[in-house]
Parts: structure tokens; C-alpha cells; sequence
């Protein structure tokens, strides 16, 4: 369900971004919002009075590059749920089974609340394109205050820096945690396109555009 970005299929997808695909920032999610995770318990993020802020993270269980940042979203959950953050991670190709999930859970350490989105209906609402990619709201105004990806360690997809020069996701945060505006709010994610059915007809090959 999920194809690399690369070749020709990375120039056309910047050429989207470049033809003003994410000029904006994605619609919101509603405040009635109910989300269930794969051990059957139902979250609703904004009624939680010690919510500040939710970060719904596009994930799969076999894109090399949202499983490399699994250490990083590790440990940026680790300091800021505590500063009010609420965490989702989200797998939004509908072929994931819960236990495909939970094995995953185990294999990366993940512990926060791990949705599998059957019916794409979450990717679709906020316009998730990508894993790994990373949808800030502040629940003051379920406003919308970041999208994109996590940091730059990847330029593109097959070209890794040897480090991050900037930490965009953390950054975001932060400054959400401060009550101070996001500086950047959006960025180009780099990862793994998310096929939804309809567009790719109900195709299940993810090697061969």
C-alpha cells in the first residue's frame, strides 16, 4: 500500500508541492474526534483536560525511513507528553492487521496509542500523503500549528545526511508548549507515498507504479 518516493515518482510528487498541493495547512479535525486504538480503547484527544496539544504521526510497518525515525519520535514523545502533548501514531494503510501493529509496537518500543486507520478516513481528513508524516493541533482552537516531517535528515529519499540541521518537529512543539507561535509550519515530508484505494484503484502492488 505504500510506495518509496523515487525516480519518477519523487519528481512528480514535488512538482504537486511546487503546483501548490500543500499550500495550505489541512483541514481540521473535528472536536468529537474518536479514535480507537489497537488494544480496543477509544481516544478523545480534545476532551482530555490536561491536553495541550495532539500529534497525530503517519507511520507503516515497512517504510525504512518512518521506521528509522522511530528512536527520535521516541524520544521527543517522552518529553513532551508530559507538557500536555497527546501522541497518536497512525497506520493508514487499511491492510495492516492489529497484530501487525502490536508486532510492530514491540519491535520499535513504541508506546503511545497506535491507531490503524482502516477505512483511510484519518489520513484523508487531515491530507496525510507521506510516512513518516507528523499533523500538529493546538486544542485552544484545534488549530492546525505544524505538518510535515519530523527533521531534514533526509534530503530526499536515498539521500541521508549525516545529521539534522534543523529539528522542525521539536521546534514546533516547543514553541506550542511556550504559547508562542510555530515559526515554520510547514515543511515537505520525505518517506513513503500512503496509496489510498480509490486513487490507485485498488491496487495492492507497492513495488511497480
Amino acid at each position: 500500500m505504500l510506495k518509496s518516493i523515487n525516480g519518477i515518482w519523487y519528481v512528480a510528487w514535488v512538482i504537486l508541492f511546487q503546483l501548490g498541493t500543500f499550500d495550505v495547512l489541512s483541514a481540521q479535525p473535528p472536536r468529537e474526534w474518536k479514535l480507537t486504538d489497537i488494544d480496543g480503547k477509544q481516544h478523545v484527544p480534545f476532551d482530555d483536560p490536561t491536553t495541550l496539544a495532539v500529534v497525530l504521526v503517519f507511520i507503516s510497518t515497512d517504510c525504512p525511513i518512518a521506521n528509522a525515525y522511530q528512536p527520535e519520535l521516541k524520544k521527543l514523545s517522552q518529553k513532551f507528553i508530559a507538557q500536555g502533548i497527546r501522541w497518536f501514531m497512525i497506520h493508514p494503510d487499511p491492510d495492516t492487521t492489529p497484530e501487525r501493529a502490536a508486532e510492530h509496537a514491540k519491535q520499535f518500543e513504541i508506546s503511545v496509542p497506535i491507531v490503524v486507520d482502516h477505512n483511510q478516513s484519518i489520513a484523508r481528513s487531515v491530507g496525510a500523503r507521506v510516512t513518516p508524516e507528523v499533523h500538529v493541533y493546538v486544542k485552544a482552537n484545534e488549530e492546525a500549528v505544524y505538518q510535515g516531517r519530523i527533521n531534514d535528515l533526509y534530503a530526499t529519499y536515498g539521500k541521508k545526511r549525516v545529521a539534522a540541521t534543523t529539528h522542525d518537529l521539536a521546534d514546533a512543539l516547543t514553541a506550542t508548549v511556550d504559547g508562542q507561535p510555530v515559526a515554520v509550519r510547514k515543511t515537505e515530508p520525505v518517506g513513503c507515498f500512503i496509496v489510498f484505494d480509490d486513487i490507485d484503484n485498488g491496487s495492492r502492488d507497492r513495488d511497480n507504479p
